[in-house]
């Protein structure tokens, strides 16, 4: 999960602890102790992310992407690579970034590794196709 999703999650659970707060008929202690229980659960669900789950899917991702491309024209393969790419490279920083906060740099070099293998892939892919 990359910091633009983490911080919608944590803003979405503001947000829907504020609200019950603002309209809670219990007492400011019993509200801030809802506020607390609210964090640690959200705290708790990004901890239990699977790294490797998400570098293996990354992986598929690319892997597919390769493939897919193998079997269509020129024009849309380009188009279609360039579009998957920037999705799969997004995907692979906010891996990046969360391996690195949660202290997995093998994790991270390999979607580093994965990040300059798909750049590679779709610059010979361009300079192929607009040939």
């Amino acid at each position: 999960m990359g910091k633009k999703k983490l911080g919608t999650l944590l803003a979405g659970v503001g947000i829907g602890v504020g609200l019950g707060m603002l309209f809670s008929p219990k007492s400011g202690k019993e509200n801030r102790e809802d506020l607390k229980n609210a964090s640690k659960k959200a705290v708790k669900k990004i901890k239990e992310i699977d790294l490797n789950e998400v570098k293996d899917n990354l992986i598929n991702d690319y892997n597919k992407l390769v493939k897919e491309v193998k079997t269509m024209d020129k024009e849309k393969a380009l188009k279609y690579a360039k579009a998957k790419g920037k999705e799969i490279s997004e995907k692979a920083t906010d891996l990046i970034t969360l391996a690195k906060e949660k202290s997995e740099p093998v994790i991270a070099e390999a979607t580093k590794d994965l990040k300059k293998k798909l750049s590679e892939f779709l610059a010979d892919l361009s300079e192929k196709l607009e040939d």
